[in-house]
């Protein structure tokens, strides 16, 4: 018996036995593959995503501190207030 005729006939017991066919199992095993791939893409995304709204908030809230400190100046410069 050739290597292709044994793989063949386990092949036809296992579709006997299971309830799908070994052609579904092996669509079956494709699309797992296929969705570990997708939420590791989508996790990956999603990481970078968070470290840009994280790195864009510093930046905005320093920003925001620098504005309020310069016009605070500003008063105290133009105005003699402290």
């Amino acid at each position: 018996m050739t290597e292709q005729e044994m793989i063949k006939a386990l092949h036809e017991v296992l579709d006997e036995r299971d309830h799908i066919d070994a052609e579904t199992h092996a669509d079956h095993h494709t699309w797992l593959r296929n969705e570990i791939k997708c939420q590791k893409i989508r996790r990956d995304q999603m990481g970078r995503i968070k470290t840009q709204v994280i790195g864009w908030s510093i930046i905005s809230a320093i920003g925001a501190i620098a504005a309020v400190l310069w016009y605070a100046m500003q008063d105290v410069i133009y105005k003699g207030r402290y």
